[in-house]
């Protein structure tokens, strides 16, 4: 039972880590970087699903990258559990839950135009 807990906080001690948000915010640079490049070959719409609808891709450069979905959905669960987490619930902090929620709602959002529009 205690190994359980163990496992469980280092679980959520890495996704509500600081590092974990910036790793996922340059894997995104570097997904808009090598996207960019790939424009020169491809078309939008090519583009567009090989670096967004797949979980796990290959640029055209040989690299494994995760998809930009997969990385999104990470930065979302980062954005809830490191808020749930790491701050602290003053009235002194409202100001930062709101950006939280905001910024969680947008991802949500883009998560179900992505799903439910036609491709």
């Amino acid at each position: 039972m205690n190994t359980l807990k163990n496992i469980y906080s280092a679980v959520v001690k890495v996704l509500a880590s600081y590092t974990l948000a910036c790793i996922i915010f340059l894997l995104l640079f570097v997904l808009t970087f090598f996207g960019t490049l790939e424009q020169r070959h491809a078309s939008l719409h090519d583009v567009r699903t090989k670096y967004f609808d797949q979980p796990f891709f290959l640029t055209e450069y040989g690299i494994p990258l995760p998809g930009a979905s997969l990385l999104l959905g990470l930065l979302a669960l980062n954005l809830v559990v490191g808020g749930l987490v790491r701050m602290k619930r003053t009235w002194s902090r409202v100001g930062i839950f709101v950006i939280h929620i905001g910024v969680a709602v947008l991802l949500l959002s883009s998560l179900v135009e992505g799903v439910t529009s036609k491709k």
